[in-house]
């Protein structure tokens, strides 16, 4: 396989990262841990894990409108042991104020494996469907594609309004569990997102494709298609505006709509070149969304909107960016609602996220746009210190990981694949230098290595490969 794009983060125990005009803290355990125990609360939430989890915040100042949390994502996992009861679960989040609120109580699966991140807006945004969880068989990785979001959680009963915490962000934030299950899953992270929840409701903007929302691609937006109608630009509808004729998009088939009724057209030019889309938030019964990322294959006339005439099986006018996961429509509850479109986007090219509802399903939605965590090439070799005075270094040559060390230490490498499952894990002693080839582990697609060098040294990569 040959290598194609590499990113590298660098992360400690706590970390910031910048992203987006976003600040981004995250704690990651160098194990997973068990929540096995876990009986925290607001007015007893415990001094140490697995009751609570802590989180240094620094560089935010006090919240405001435009100046408060986002978003938690905690990440719950099988522990690497078999199927875990992810909804026997209760999450609560305490600020430096000690101003504590529930932020989930349950709704993912009961016989959950693998990883999957719980990701929790606040209910000031346009999201109206409280109780959509995401993926509850797969998990929602933060950098794949998939039926899986951003949604409200409710605990018991309640909405989180991340609104409710005031005072300064910076200092000590506690993220606090209990469980009441035989099988506890584990944690494999948990991070806080902040900066500015403003939610720019587009109206009835984005009808079709030369009425588009123009979106930046990373700030929260709210769209609607109640009041939307068939395009005939839709991708891949062959029959046209409220029918269910659809065929190949420039002669890939792409598990995409049933009916053109209702689409919403969003378009954007990526600044960053790996991109993560995130659709959430249709509600009702038995309603999905479904989306798809496409671009133009007529460059030639400047025109995305300019049609060419289709085949009875083919729409030559669109070229497929990312598709939505097969057969959205019929899935059960928990899968329909949130989507995640992640690919290595062209710096400067035009992108259109196309929203449809399932047969006409009428609803607002919640969009947010990111970018993989990780600015450095792989080729570039990262040097850090611990407390003992060593010189560590690592670096990524075609998928070999070479550790620099002058002095003997501990070596725990870990491969993910872009669903959280593992596909590599080993740890040594090391007296000195060391090599190791990986390429034999890697998968085509989004892998995730994590280096452990003595401890609470981490190193993240994420690579694309074709």
């Amino acid at each position: 396989m040959k290598i194609t794009k590499s990113v590298i983060t660098i992360v400690a125990l706590f970390f910031t990262i910048i992203a987006t005009g976003q600040n981004i803290f995250t704690f990651d355990p160098a194990l997973r841990i068990s929540l096995d125990g876990a009986n925290g609360s607001c007015a007893v939430p415990g001094t140490s894990q697995p009751n609570v989890f802590n989180i240094q915040v620094n560089g935010v100042g006090t919240m405001s409108f435009t100046n408060r949390l986002l978003l938690a994502s905690i990440a719950l996992s099988d522990c690497g042991t078999g199927s875990k009861n992810l909804n026997e679960v209760q999450i609560r989040v305490i600020s430096p104020s000690g101003q504590c609120y529930g932020v989930y109580s349950g709704g993912l699966s009961t016989i959950a494996t693998g990883t999957h991140y719980i990701n929790v807006v606040s209910s000031t945004t346009c999201l109206n469907n409280p109780n959509t969880a995401n993926e509850p068989s797969t998990g929602a990785p933060f950098t794949s594609s998939g039926n899986n979001g951003y949604y409200n959680a409710q605990f018991n009963g309640t909405a989180a309004n991340y609104s409710n915490f005031t005072g300064t962000a910076d200092g000590t934030w506690r993220i606090v569990f209990s469980e009441s299950t035989a099988n506890p899953p584990c944690v494999e992270l948990v991070r806080l997102v902040f900066g500015d929840p403003a939610v720019i409701n587009q109206g009835s903007t984005g009808d079709n494709c030369s009425n588009p929302i123009v979106w930046d691609g990373k700030s929260p937006i709210c769209g609607t298609t109640s009041g939307m109608a068939g395009s005939s630009q839709m991708p891949g509808s062959i029959g046209g505006p409220n029918t269910n004729t659809f065929g190949t998009i420039n002669g890939v088939t792409c598990g995409w709509n049933f009916a053109n009724n209702n689409d919403v057209w969003i378009k954007y030019t990526a600044t960053k070149s790996n991109a993560c889309l995130s659709v959430s938030g249709i509600s009702g019964t038995n309603i999905a969304l479904q989306s798809i990322v496409v671009t133009d294959a007529n460059t030639n006339d400047l025109d995305p909107c300019t049609q060419q005439s289709r085949t009875p099986t083919n729409d030559p006018n669109w070229s497929v960016v990312s598709c939505p996961r097969p057969s959205i429509y019929g899935t059960t509850a928990g899968t329909q609602y949130n989507q995640q479109h992640c690919f290595v986007s062209e710096i400067g090219k035009t992108y259109y996220l196309i929203v449809d509802g399932d047969g006409g399903a009428a609803s607002k939605f919640w969009i947010w746009g990111f970018t993989y965590n990780g600015v450095l090439d792989l080729k570039e070799t990262q040097s850090i210190r611990n407390n003992r005075n060593r010189d560590f270094s690592i670096d990524n040559i075609n998928g070999v990981i070479v550790t620099k060390n002058p002095r003997p230490h501990k070596q725990s490498v870990v491969v993910f694949d872009a669903m959280g499952r593992t596909l590599y894990k080993s740890t040594q002693f090391i007296s000195a230098d060391s090599r190791l080839d990986l390429n034999n582990y890697l998968r085509q697609g989004l892998n995730v290595i994590r280096v452990i060098i003595d401890e609470n040294r981490y190193f993240y990569t994420f690579t694309q490969y074709q």
